[in-house]
Formats: C-alpha cells, sequence, structure tokens
C-alpha cells in the first residue's frame, strides 16, 4: 500500500466513523418529538458548549497592536495595513475574491496584471475571529503557519529554525508575514510612495526592500523585518516625533525590554495580542442556544442546525466551539490557473506548505462564526454568495463535465481524484434543506467589542487610518 493508498484509507475510515455518529445521532432523534429534542441528542454526541473568550482588557501592549493593525506605515509602499484586507464592514475579510497586495494605489482594490505578477498565491482573504482559541491549531488557508507542539512553542513557518524562540501562539507567528510578502504588504523593490500621502512620507522610497534579489526566501524575510523595526523606531538614526512616538509605546507595551533588544517578535505579539482581543467573538445566538435558551433560535433555524448536525455532515469536519478541525481537504473547488509573464499556475494549496503530493488542492476548514458576513467564499472568492457555496460544497463533483469559455475542463481527472473521500458519499440537499442550512449559520454572527475599542482615532505615523 503506497502512501496516497494509505491516506484514502485512513479518510475512509474517519469518514465511517462520522457517518456512524450521525447514524447514532438519528438513532437517538427517533424517540424525539420536536427539533429541540432532537437537537439535545446531537449536543450532547458532539459535546457541545457556548464559546468562551477572554475578559477584554485594553492594556499598553494592546494599544500598541490596534496601532500596528492600522498603520499604513507597515507597508513597504506606507499605503497599506493589516486592516486594508480585514475590514470589520466586511466580516474581517475584504469582501473580495482576491486580496489585492500595495501596488494598486492607495487602497484601491483592483486585480491587475502587475499585482498577478507580484505572486502565484492570491487568494481571498481569511477572517480573524477567535484565532487565539484553543482548538486554532494552523493559520492562513494553507496551514503554513502551524502549531507543531503547544506545549515547547514549536511552530511550522516559512522561517523554520531561524523563527524567533519568544513567540507563545500561532496568532503572534502569523502576524509578521504579510509583512514580507510582495503581494500583500512588502510591495517591490524600487517603489516609491505615492506623492500625495502626508509629508514625510509622500515621495519616499520602499526601504523595506534593500535590493532586487536575496540569496534565499529566509534571508529577505529577515531583512524585511530588520528594515521594519529600522523604520519603526530608527534604531541607528534620529528619530521623527512619530518614531519617538512608537519608541514610548514599545516602552510601555514591553517595560523590561532594552530598546536595543526589541525584534520582530515584539511586533508581532502585539498585533496578535490585539488580534485575539480585538476579534473575539461569542454569545451568538447559537451559543445562547447551547446555554438552555430554547427560544434563541427560530423553528427555521433549528432544522437547519438539524442539517448541519445530521443529514448534511457538516460537523464530520466542522467541529467544536469554532465549528472547523482545522485539518485540510480537497473540496473540489479548483481555481483557475493564473497566467503570469512566466506562464500559468495552479494553487496547490497546502502542498504550497508541505510539499506533500497528498495534499495537492487541500485548504484548511474554514472556522464558521460569521462566515455570513465575509462573502465572498472559498479560498479563491469563486462563490459569491453562502446559498451558493452550501450548493457547491454539497456537490464537489458539480463542475466534473463542465467546460471553460475556452473549450477547456473545469476538473481535469487529477482534480477529481485528489477530492477528499469524505465529501464523495455525501446524500443530496434539496433547496428548502439549503435555505435552513444558511439560516442556522447566520445565528452564528456575534461581535463582543464595539467599535469604539477596536478603531483607533489615529496612528502614530499620521497616515489614513487603515479601512473599516
Amino acid at each position: 500500500m503506497n502512501k496516497r493508498q494509505l491516506l484514502i484509507y485512513l479518510i475512509s475510515a474517519l469518514a465511517t466513523i462520522a457517518i456512524g455518529t450521525f447514524i447514532a445521532i438519528n438513532l437517538g432523534w427517533s424517540g424525539a418529538s420536536s427539533a429541540d429534542e432532537k437537537l439535545k441528542v446531537a449536543i450532547e454526541l458532539n459535546e457541545l458548549k457556548p464559546l468562551q473568550i477572554r475578559q477584554y482588557y485594553p492594556d499598553k501592549k494592546y494599544v500598541l497592536g490596534q496601532a500596528l493593525f492600522f498603520d499604513p506605515i507597515l507597508s513597504g509602499n506606507r499605503n497599506m495595513s493589516c486592516a486594508s484586507c480585514h475590514l470589520l464592514s466586511k466580516g474581517l475579510s475584504d469582501g473580495r475574491p482576491f486580496s489585492i497586495g500595495p501596488n494598486e494605489g492607495h487602497f484601491s482594490r483592483e486585480l491587475t496584471q502587475t499585482s498577478i505578477e507580484q505572486g502565484v498565491r492570491k487568494r481571498n482573504a481569511p477572517d480573524l475571529w477567535n484565532r487565539d482559541a484553543n482548538p486554532v491549531k494552523n493559520l492562513f488557508l494553507d496551514g503554513r503557519i502551524e502549531v507543531l507542539d503547544s506545549e515547547r512553542k514549536l511552530f511550522r513557518s516559512p522561517l523554520g529554525d531561524l523563527l524567533p524562540k519568544q513567540f507563545k501562539n500561532a496568532l503572534e507567528v502569523q502576524a509578521i508575514f504579510p509583512l514580507v510578502a510582495e503581494s500583500e504588504m512588502s510591495g517591490l523593490y524600487g517603489d516609491v510612495s505615492d506623492k500625495s500621502l502626508p509629508t514625510g512620507h509622500a515621495n519616499k522610497k520602499n526601504d523595506l526592500i534593500v535590493k532586487s534579489n536575496y540569496g534565499t526566501e529566509k534571508e529577505k524575510i529577515l531583512s524585511i523585518h530588520t528594515q521594519l523595526l529600522e523604520r519603526l523606531l530608527s534604531k541607528n538614526g534620529k528619530p521623527e516625533a512619530w518614531q519617538v512616538t512608537y519608541r514610548n509605546m514599545f516602552k510601555d507595551a514591553y517595560p523590561t525590554v532594552k530598546p536595543e533588544e526589541l525584534t520582530i517578535y515584539h511586533v508581532g505579539s502585539a498585533i496578535g495580542h490585539f488580534e485575539e482581543l480585538a476579534f473575539a467573538a461569542n454569545n451568538s445566538r447559537w451559543d445562547q442556544y447551547l446555554e438552555g435558551k430554547t427560544d434563541a433560535l427560530n423553528s427555521q433555524e433549528k432544522l437547519g442546525a438539524l442539517v448541519f448536525y445530521g443529514k448534511g455532515y457538516c460537523s464530520a469536519c466542522h467541529t467544536g466551539t469554532l465549528l472547523s478541525d482545522f485539518k485540510f481537504y480537497n473540496i473540489g473547488v479548483i481555481s483557475d490557473p493564473l497566467t503570469t509573464s512566466k506562464g500559468q499556475f495552479e494553487d496547490l494549496g497546502r502542498y504550497f506548505a508541505t510539499r506533500d503530493m497528498a495534499d495537492m488542492y487541500k485548504f484548511r476548514t474554514p472556522p464558521l462564526r460569521n462566515i455570513t458576513k465575509s462573502a465572498p467564499y472559498f479560498h479563491d472568492g469563486s462563490s459569491v454568495t453562502l446559498k451558493e457555496a452550501l450548493n457547491r460544497h454539497a456537490n464537489p463533483l458539480k463542475y466534473a463535465d463542465a467546460y471553460k469559455e475556452d473549450g477547456g475542463v473545469k476538473m481535469e481527472k487529477k482534480h477529481i481524484d485528489a477530492i477528499s473521500p469524505v465529501l464523495l458519499n455525501m446524500p443530496k440537499m434539496n433547496d428548502e434543506e439549503i435555505a435552513n442550512l444558511e439560516a442556522f449559520l447566520k445565528t452564528l454572527e456575534s461581535q463582543s467589542r464595539v467599535n469604539a475599542d477596536i478603531f483607533p482615532e489615529f496612528v502614530p505615523s499620521g497616515l489614513p487610518v487603515g479601512p473599516r
């Protein structure tokens, strides 16, 4: 038995276990006379509990992380912040199929040939809700940031063994990598900031990218991190007024750390701390239902929950309080190849992180809290509405016989063969069941922090605050 056959066998075994769970649920439902009684069986079998979050306390580290999250000064061209791709008004995504990098003008988000050429992994921006929670074992759609050992604080990342040792969780680690991606924040060598930016920031050379070519990707990452610290704090020169502000904020956030000891870890840790408090969300109507408030859901929403935990098999992968097992599957969503000057490139998903052929076209199971706010859906934003995404998910072979405009097939044999076996025997759902399921997912909406706690009035650099 080769590696792929073994993998298929194991997945099939898991599918059998999952189906067994649903059989147990259905048997438990047989004697139940109401949706509430049936849901009680599903809740007990799945050990479902309301989500708990940390108490909100805006300490000095939170304030620093908030500034860094919204300040475009962290990008090569000084025109993008973390908030540019994670808008609260768009469910902490950005409302576009693909997130667009810094070379399209000030907060302009149009996909052009220039932005395509920046990198082949153009993807839909994942949301940031509750990413500090213990079930979160990986971040990014391909899981290239991953918890390897939570007790020893070991992580998979593009820096490998060169990742600073102080990081405590994956959210802190994740925060330092969009800063170095050409297609996200770092921009390109030779870029010059827009002339319309405030004095001191206009017509500035991109000093985060100091040369056109680096020996290795790790060398480039480390260099950008070093240059970013210099830009923020002017460690080796006379600081401007806004840099003095950042110096003081870092000192307040890390009072025991000497200025010369500050590293990219302290940037990532502050951003992660802000994200885990600002974007923690519980007390949804589903949480209230799990607490015993049966009137928190209406009859259609309860029927949708029965589909989710029953016929739809949704909870086979969308498990726990965040409704994700944080594992990776190919669900039949294959992106059209991106065309660049160097040819065509497919998005191979998890394979980019592991280089394991068994991970081709796999992407992480998305958590579902606030999923109704973050359209469009899937890694390529190819489903505009949630209803469309649900129908497509329920039929992973939907486009197996479809043709593209150029006459080619939408799903080649290699794509079909790679679909995760757990999805191939899903029962068909009718329109009413899909509508009920969509209604249930809406009960997962919540926002625990008020906007005033999340958005700063200004950022230290004086640049426009990132979008909302």
